[in-house]
Parts: structure tokens; sequence; C-alpha cells
């Protein structure tokens, strides 16, 4: 699993590569290390044609508490209990993809002694991860939250050797319109 990644791409190959609209009001500072409760650069399946900015985490609805977004980074994919019907219906309705070069796998409690950068064969960069988004209302502030979290799944026979279990799902570019 993943629970640092990497986007240090300017907003004319943004722009280029997701064929996206980059809004000047966004405040994209290209990072090394995006880590969950920040915001990224995501989009999103009700506006393909416009980069964004969302928190990385999705918090659980109805809650108040955002230190939750550090706990909700990824959604499982084909594993999730029949009865979530609130992550099905993010599944289906509200997908993103969410622009990254590279990501960190070990950076938390995964048995390993130092962290592994992982990145696609050939430096074909950027790429998507396959996301979920959701907004909500912050009943405290009255606060619009919008957030994404990374589908992950099982890792493949590369990863497991780091150990790994969980994987980002990355898109094909031809997958990445659907």
């Amino acid at each position: 699993m993943c629970d640092r990644y990497i986007f240090v791409q300017k907003a004319g190959v943004i722009r280029k590569r997701f064929q996206v609209f980059v809004p000047e009001n966004i405040q994209w500072t290209p990072s090394y290390n995006i880590a969950p409760g920040k915001y990224a650069p995501v989009i999103i399946s009700q506006q393909p044609e416009t980069l964004l900015h969302y928190i990385w985490g999705s918090v659980p609805f109805p809650t108040k508490d955002k230190n939750l977004f550090v706990s909700h980074i990824d959604a499982k994919d084909l594993e999730l209990p029949a009865p979530n019907t609130s992550i099905r219906y993010l599944i289906q309705q509200q997908r993103c993809l969410v622009p990254a070069d590279a990501y960190i796998q070990g950076t938390k409690g995964h048995g390993l002694s130092k962290p592994f950068l992982v990145y696609l064969r050939k430096k074909a960069r950027p790429f998507a991860f396959a996301g979920i988004y959701d907004t909500w209302l912050d009943e405290i502030t009255g606060e619009l939250i919008h957030s994404f979290a990374i589908i992950t799944t099982t890792a493949n026979e590369l990863l497991r050797r780091l150990p790994c279990d969980r994987a980002p799902v990355i898109l094909l570019h031809e997958q990445e319109k659907a």
C-alpha cells in the first residue's frame, strides 16, 4: 500500500498528458512527498476536462473528525463488503484519476528497513492511479470538503518481494477515459 507518492510535473506537462485545463487558482507545487491529509491534483469523472485540487483521504460520512483523513487513504478493489453501498456508489459514480510519477512503498510499519521508490518501467511518467472522490460539508466550519482515496489491489509478484500485500491501481493510458 502506498502511503506517500510523488508528482513533480509542471502545469504544461499536466495539460498535455491528461488533456485538461489547469486553473490558475490551483496552488499546485510539485512534490516529492504527497502525504495523506494534503491537497493533491485529481481529475474527477464529473469534470474530466479540469484539474482539481482535493485532499488525499476520504472521511467516512457522517463524522466530524478530520483526523480520519489519514486512516482512509485507499479503497480496496473487489473486496468491498456487500452492504457498503456508499463505497460502491463512489466507485460507480465518483471515480477520479490521481496523477503521479511514482510512489513510496514501506514508509509505515511494513517490516522494511527502508522505503522503496516504485515507478513504471521506461520511466513512463506521469501516470494515473485509479481513485474515488467525495464532497461533504464540514458541519463545524460550513466548508465544503473535497477528498479522494486511491483504489488498491493485491500486489503483483514483484511487489510482494518487498514484502507488500497491496498496491495502488495504476491505469493504462487507454483505461483513463473509462
